[in-house]
Formats: C-alpha cells, structure tokens, sequence
C-alpha cells in the first residue's frame, strides 16, 4: 500500500494497525517512495542473498569491440 506522506498524521493509527498485521506500507512525497513501514521482526534478505538472485553483467560494448578487434588481427 502506497500513502501519501500528507496523509500519514491522519491514518498513523490505520497504518499501524495494518503493519501490525503484517502489511508494509510505502509513504510517498511527490509519487516518489521515502520510507517502508514494515514489523521490526519481518527479516530482509542479506546483501550476498540479494546480489545472487541479480543478472549477471551483460558484456559492456568495449569487450565487443576488443573482442572484434582481435578477431580481425589473428
């Protein structure tokens, strides 16, 4: 659920309730997220964890033309 930060002071009560029951809530300013209320026991993955389920870097277009290159030369 997304909140507006404006309308926090008027919902704090709603909006606690609902983290209490294990929903997070996203409070936005201007459309762009500032902060997550999530339960103190809800556990986030740990960095390695996270960085494991990224892609893998793509070549960057200087491999390719090196790479090139070298095919053209031998």
């Amino acid at each position: 659920m997304k909140v507006s930060i404006a309308e926090v002071p008027e919902q704090l009560d709603e909006l606690l309730r609902r983290v209490e029951a294990g929903e997070a809530i996203t409070i936005v300013r201007d459309g762009h997220p500032v902060a997550i209320l999530r339960r103190p026991d809800e556990t986030l993955p740990s960095r390695a964890a996270w960085r494991e389920k990224q892609e893998a870097p793509k070549k960057s277009v200087l491999d390719d033309l090196v790479a090139m290159r070298d095919d053209y030369r031998y």
